[in-house]
Formats: C-alpha cells, structure tokens, sequence
C-alpha cells in the first residue's frame, strides 16, 4: 500500500470506525479531506476510490487533478479551499454510496464543518446534494443558491452559510462535452461567495386585454431592437391540436412582454390567430427593428402556422456555437455564465401533453425570462462576433440566410422524388440492422438501445469487469495544438463489416 498521506484534520477521524459494512471491505478506514483547514470554501465530493484508498488522499485520481485544474481556473487554488467526500470509506467496486452509508459518516462531516467553519459549501455530485441538501436532481439544481432550511443545524452550519452544487469531475470525464458546465459552476460559486452574482431584474408584463395589446404594440413598434419568444404546443404540421400558447417581447431586456394564447386561462383563447395577424403581424414584419431569437428558427415555423411571416437579424444560438462550438448553446447555459442568472430552464416540461397544465402567469414568467434574457445576451455575443470579423462575416452571409432557408423548408417542404426517397429507406434501414446485429453479436448488452448515448456511453467506457468495453473516453483540450493521439488497441474481430477499430472520438 502507498504511502498514507495525513490529513491536517485526521485527528477528527476514527480509523476503527464500525458505524456502517464499508470498514469491511475497504483497505482505509475513515479517508478525511485535504487543504487549508482554515479556508473559506468546503468543497463536498461523494466517496474515496482506488487512488484514495491507497493514498488517503481524497480526490487523487484523475477526477482530483480534473478538479485542482477547474479550481485553479475560476481563481480557488488550494490555499482557499478544503476539500473532502460525503462517505469516508470506499465503497465495493466504487459503488454509489446508500443513504446508510452517509448517514453513518455524518458526524465526521459535522466535525469537520465546525474545524473549518467556511464561508462556503460546494456540493460535488448528487450523493453529496442529497446527503447535504435533501434532495435529488444534481442537473436541475446545479449552480443555484441552496437554503438548507433546518439541515444548516445538522451538519454544524451558520445559518448564512452559501451553498450551491455542481457535477462531479468524474461525471465530466466520462462526459467530456460537460467540461464547460462544470467550469462555469466553479466560477459562478466564487462569484456567489464574492457577493457579484447579480442579473439585472425582469419585470414580466401580462397583456390581458385588446386595448393594452394595442398600445404595447405601439410602443415596441417605435423599438430599435426587439427579441422575441414563443411557447408551442406541437408543430403546424403535425395534424393534432398545434397552438401558440404564448409569446413574448422584449425590446431592452429589462421588461418582457407577454401576451397569453390558447392557454385555456387566456382572454384571447378563441381569436388567438387573429389577435397575432392583426396586431403583432404589423410589428415583427415592419422590417424597422432588428429581431432577435434563440433558435429563432423554431419561433418563426411557429408564428408562421399562424400566419406571420418572420426572419430574425440575429439568432444568439447560433451566434454562440460560431465563437465556441465546445460549450453549450440552450439558454439556461449561456444566461448563467454571461449573465450570471439563476437556473430556471427545466423548472417546467413543456411537452405537448404537459404545457397547458401550468398556471398562465408561471408559463407567461418563464417566457418572460427567455425574452429578456435573449435581449441582454444579444450585446455581449454581437460584441464578440465583432472582434473577429471573419466570423463575423461567416455569421452574416452563411449561418443567418441558412437559418432563414431551413425555416422555409420546414414549413413547405420540398420536391422530392417519393419512390426513390423511400427506396433508399428501406435499403438504409437494412444496413443499419446489418450492423446492430454485427455490434449484438459481438457482445452488446442485451437489449440496449444503441439510439441512447448515455445507453452507449455507459457500455463503451465501464469497466470490462462491470460488462463494458473498457475504453477510456477523449479529453477534450481547450487551447493549444491538439496532440496526435495513438490509435487505441481495441479491435473486435467480429466487427467484419467495420474491419477497423472502435471508431470512439479516441481514435484519430
């Protein structure tokens, strides 16, 4: 066994600890955290693994050096932060830890809490955010403020102490497009330790008669720039119930208009269609302002079902995949990094057969803030997109007019020869099951779903032990010439059709 490593707090642990089966099955007993025992952020991970266990010290492997590498890079080094793991002991086989498992390590949390006594809790996966907070959900609740309520108490907490939660680098290892998640939850962490994360306010303004629709639409007329947003239920193709439940306006990002449509709670339900083509027909089609859209495409196919021709001047999704096409493009992401506001895209399924059970005003805030932000993001990406004109330019005469013709492809479709369409189809399809029987045979789980990339993903990189390929997934590199990477050594014979290696992101 290596080498021990001491923590500055091992004199709190109890390396006879009996409290739970894990003492059983693991070399190391009670694994305490590592850093400035006197730092202002307490960083919570899940458990110990083979690197910790052997060393005893925690996040030592790759996912530890992942996360000094983040930390580093959003201004925490070492020095101000103590870093340490829900679970004390390892788990068999690297296992989720169980609700027994935490409870039983909780007095060892509690105890290292009060030595530290931070300013600040990260949350480091959903083991911790459930043992901590209560609660589950680590992507719907990363990178919000969290009120521990009567749990402060529990683990030893002032009541004034910020809590929020990220994923876990070993998630990100495994996920690599999730890089830029977890880089921007560590900056957006300071920001909230550091009292600077503010977003201006949204003032979501409901239209709730005709007469106010008109003189709203008055006003946004007279706009330089307006961004614009609609909440549907299917597409005008669809053949089922198609309808706009609402839209929204926004022309300086501070203030978003709402006008609410097939809600069954709108005043506008029954002549929604006429309601848009005569009132707000006149103010997107003007040409007089400059529209804005996130994925305006979609918005556009929507208002023209209902006959209201649009082509937005600058689509922020878009704009934002040009200048990074690594992180990502929705606009929970980019509100919270260049906007610094809070998560609230997932707070509500706007699938079809859900949308119209929320109540209006809930339905009409969360258009309201997708206006206002699209509106606020809209300057900061333009400004971008100036300081390199060549994108700039692609920007301008590519990704717009392509946007523009997609759109009108979507709605009216295209000549097509039908006979050789559906030809190419079934020969296609026949391929395609060719070799998901080849990949079955050559020993794919039974009955996974090779459509499912985290199905995929949880088959190619898991252990060979565990049933997987074994395979290590791609690092993605965020600066500097990329390195030429040997191609990995697994082949599968049986892959004849492929007659190649497994063709991951790994092999070049």
């Amino acid at each position: 066994m290596a080498k021990a490593f001491l923590s500055e707090l091992d004199h709190l642990a109890d390396h006879d600890c009996e409290r739970c089966e894990l003492n059983e099955t693991t070399a190391r007993v009670c694994v305490m955290g590592r850093g400035n025992p006197k730092s202002r952020i307490m960083l919570i991970g899940e458990a110990p693994g083979g690197d910790e266990e052997r060393t005893g010290r925690v996040f030592a492997g790759r996912a530890g050096q992942l996360l000094d590498q983040y930390l580093e890079a959003a201004g925490l080094t070492e020095h101000d932060s103590y870093i340490t793991n829900m679970v004390k002991c390892r788990p068999p086989e690297n296992a989720t830890p169980e609700r027994g498992h935490w409870e039983a390590c909780t007095r060892y949390l509690r105890r290292e809490i009060r030595a530290v006594d931070p300013r600040g809790i990260l949350l480091v996966g959903n083991v911790a955010l459930r043992a901590v907070w209560g609660r589950s959900g680590i992507t719907k609740n990363r990178g919000i403020p969290l009120d521990l309520g009567k749990r402060y108490d529990l683990f030893g907490l002032h009541a004034g102490t910020k809590v929020m939660a990220t994923i876990h680098p070993a998630y990100v290892l495994r996920n690599p497009g999730q890089s830029a998640t977890f880089a921007e939850d560590l900056k957006r962490f300071r920001r909230y330790l550091d009292g600077t994360l503010a977003v201006k306010d949204v003032a979501v303004k409901y239209i709730t008669s005709e007469e106010t629709l008109r003189k709203v639409c008055g006003y946004l007329a007279k706009q330089p720039v307006l961004s614009y947003d609609v909440e549907n239920r299917y597409a005008p193709w669809d053949g089922k119930e198609w309808s706009i439940i609402c839209l929204g306006i926004s022309a300086d990002g501070e203030t978003s208009f709402v006008i609410p449509l097939y809600h069954p709670d709108s005043p506008f339900r029954k002549q929604w269609r006429a309601l848009l083509r005569e009132h707000l027909k006149p103010v997107l089609q003007s040409g007089g302002a400059k529209l804005v859209a996130q994925n305006g495409k979609h918005d556009n196919v929507q208002l023209r079902g209902a006959g209201v021709s649009v082509e937005h001047t600058f689509d922020i999704m878009l704009a934002a995949h040009l200048l990074d096409e690594n992180r990502p493009k929705n606009l929970g992401f980019l509100s919270q990094t260049l906007l610094g506001a809070d998560v609230y895209k997932g707070a509500m399924d706007l699938k079809p057969e859900k949308i119209l059970g929320y109540p209006i005003k809930d339905l009409c805030r969360y258009n309201g803030y997708d206006v206002a932000y699209t509106r606020q993001i809209y300057p900061l990406l333009k400004e971008e997109l100036v300081q390199h004109p060549r994108l700039l330019r692609l920007f301008v005469k590519l990704y717009m007019p392509a946007s523009h013709m997609i759109q009108r492809v979507e709605y009216t479709g295209m000549y097509i020869n039908q006979e050789r369409l559906y030809d190419r189809i079934d020969k296609l399809q026949g391929m395609i099951d060719e070799q998901v029987a080849v990949i079955v045979e050559g020993g794919a789980p039974e009955g996974i779903n090779l459509n499912s990339t985290q199905q995929l993903a949880q088959w190619l990189f898991t252990k060979k032990k565990k049933g997987g390929l074994g395979l290590n997934p791609s690092r993605s590199q965020s600066q500097g010439r990329p390195r030429r990477r040997k191609p990995c050594s697994f082949t599968i014979e049986t892959y004849r059709p492929f007659a190649r290696c497994c063709a991951t992101a790994r092999c070049s």
